[in-house]
């Protein structure tokens, strides 16, 4: 995670690999580096007032969790005590590594021109938001989501960093590229629709075509197609409708260093993957597990199970955009469950009596 890198660097704990991490962050993620120069100056808060340690760390803490919870949402919380390990490493002489912090971030990363800045829009869970780029370019972002891109979009490219889900109406300009930079993987097109997902908690990064024509990473997707790239091992997945089982593509990986592509033979059907950002949401075929995280983003809700087997049950719906519990109560004509609501925690349990019943209904 880059806080925990960035926080690493600050302690001294940071390693070689750990280093090269946040380099490469720093180096393809604008707003990585926004986030660093912040944290930077509220370190350097604390180094100025260390006649007061207790109260600045505090200052610091307090600002890193609300970067957390705006930018990338995530239950896990930065300890107080490690920020006091930081204060010790102060007090010892931390100059040194603040020199080299500074050095750091002026050498190795591109200074940008003083007139171009970053732009970041941030939608927060049980949120979504449309925007409209200069170049008539629309977005659609799903809960918990995070773009950016520079305020000289369209003059000199039209690149934009997504972190999250987005649906993207690319204005047409053949001159331009139009460019979603993830973590991992690039997706290019020129003027067409298609859907991005690059959570960086999940293990993969996808994007749906609906019309014209993007590369995904080192392959090209026609409409109806759906690129998938897994993180944990680097490969890269195309399912589509071809008629035939073709061969894996291997002669462009072999070329570019990208791992063998793998074809699949699935059809696809893209407003499963769209209808997020419309009135009515389909779900098909998908783990309860899955599901349960979409809810978790769209409602900002924590939900639980009392059984871990129930995240594998199969949820096939259309959903209408509405409450919470009028969703759930539309899940209940999918799979045998009864839920509990408690402020913004969701327990769902199995109901084994219309599981035995009505088993044939719900296809367990």
């Amino acid at each position: 995670m880059f806080t925990d890198l960035v926080i690493d660097y600050l302690t001294g704990q940071i390693n070689e690999e750990q280093l090269e991490a946040l380099k490469n962050q720093l180096l393809t993620d604008p707003c990585s580096k926004q986030q660093f120069e912040e944290m930077r100056e509220i370190w350097m808060t604390a180094m100025q007032t260390a006649f007061d340690r207790e109260t600045a760390f505090r200052m610091f803490l307090a600002r890193i969790n609300s970067n957390k919870e705006t930018h990338r949402p995530s239950r896990r919380h930065v300890h107080f005590t490690r920020w006091m390990r930081a204060a010790a490493a102060v007090v010892i002489g931390f100059a040194g590594g603040l020199f080299s912090l500074y050095f750091y971030n002026y050498n190795t990363v591109p200074a940008q021109p003083a007139s171009v800045a970053q732009i970041e829009t941030v939608v927060p869970l049980g949120s979504k938001s449309r925007i409209t780029l200069t170049d008539g370019t629309s977005i659609w972002l799903n809960a918990g989501s995070r773009l950016c891109y520079m305020s000289d979009f369209g003059q000199t490219n039209r690149e934009v960093y997504l972190e999250g889900e987005g649906y993207f109406d690319v204005a047409h300009n053949p001159a331009k590229t139009f460019v979603v930079k993830t973590d991992k993987i690039d997706i290019k097109a020129l003027g067409t629709s298609f859907n991005v997902k690059a959570y960086p908690d999940e293990e993969i990064i996808e994007t749906v075509l609906v019309e014209g024509k993007v590369s995904f990473g080192e392959t090209i997707l026609k409409p109806h197609e759906r690129g998938i790239y897994t993180r944990k091992n680097a490969t890269l997945l195309v399912q589509k409708k071809t008629g035939k089982q073709p061969a894996p593509d291997r002669r462009e990986a072999a070329v570019s260093g990208m791992p063998d592509i793998k074809i699949v033979e699935i059809p696809v059907d893209p407003v499963i993957y769209t209808s997020w950002k419309d009135s009515l949401w389909k779900i098909e075929r998908e783990t309860l597990d899955d599901m349960a995280v979409k809810l978790e983003r769209r409602y900002n809700v924590d939900i639980r199970f009392n059984d871990p087997a129930m995240g594998q049950l199969s949820v096939t719906a259309t959903l209408k955009d509405e409450s919470l519990e009028q969703v759930l109560r539309f899940l209940q004509l999918s799979v045998p469950i009864d839920f509990y609501i408690d402020g913004k925690t969701v327990t769902l349990q199995e109901n084994k009596y219309l599981k035995e019943k009505y088993k044939a209904h719900y296809k367990i």
